[in-house]
């Protein structure tokens, strides 16, 4: 190209860079792995899935059912439906205040491109400041997390170089799931 013979920062490839600052990443088919046994692990409440409209259709079906061959009743059975709806919507949310039934919601992986992330555990803070003061131009450092309900719960740091991940850690609270190894020089 034209302009290489002006100097500026060298593009470097996560191969490279990991050779050079002797970094052994952590396999992101066990950072893979890992996720998606998060996600079986902390799954959605069952009330926020259609069981509930199953089980007020079903109210609504069967009172339709017992008044039906009533015509002269059709708005007592739309009013009973109603009310058997009602009472299984308020039955649930007294089950759920009273902390019998669980109700969590979706979990999701979200991740950040930058510093804006906690204190990673020692042994991922070291392999982190050693790569933040010799990240190349082209790098950036994604920190992700599992959250349901606001909560995080899980989270990890990779490496990215001209978009290809290299996973440096993933640690839950202050255990240590995963670290990339680091060999002194």
């Amino acid at each position: 190209m034209p302009f290489d013979a002006l100097g500026g920062p060298q593009s470097v490839t996560l191969t490279e860079y990991l050779r050079n600052e002797g970094i052994t990443p952590v396999p992101m088919d066990k950072l893979f792995a890992h996720k998606n046994k998060m996600l079986r692990q902390h799954r959605a409440s069952r009330w926020l899935t259609p069981l509930p409209y199953l089980l007020v259709g079903g109210a609504t079906a069967v009172s339709l059912a017992i008044l039906f061959p009533v015509f002269v009743l059709i708005p007592v059975v739309v009013l009973t439906g109603m009310t058997i709806s009602a009472l299984c919507f308020i039955i649930v949310a007294m089950l759920s205040d009273a902390g019998m039934i669980r109700l969590a919601g979706k979990p999701y992986w979200t991740e950040y491109v930058g510093l804006d992330w906690t204190v990673p555990p020692a042994e991922i803070a070291k392999v982190v400041r050693h790569v933040q003061a010799t990240l190349p131009p082209n790098g950036a450092l994604v920190y992700g997390e599992l959250k349901q309900d606001q909560v995080l719960l899980d989270p990890y740091i990779i490496l990215s170089i001209h978009g290809i991940p290299a996973c440096l850690g993933i640690w839950d609270e202050s255990t240590v799931i995963a670290c990339a190894t680091l060999e002194t020089m």
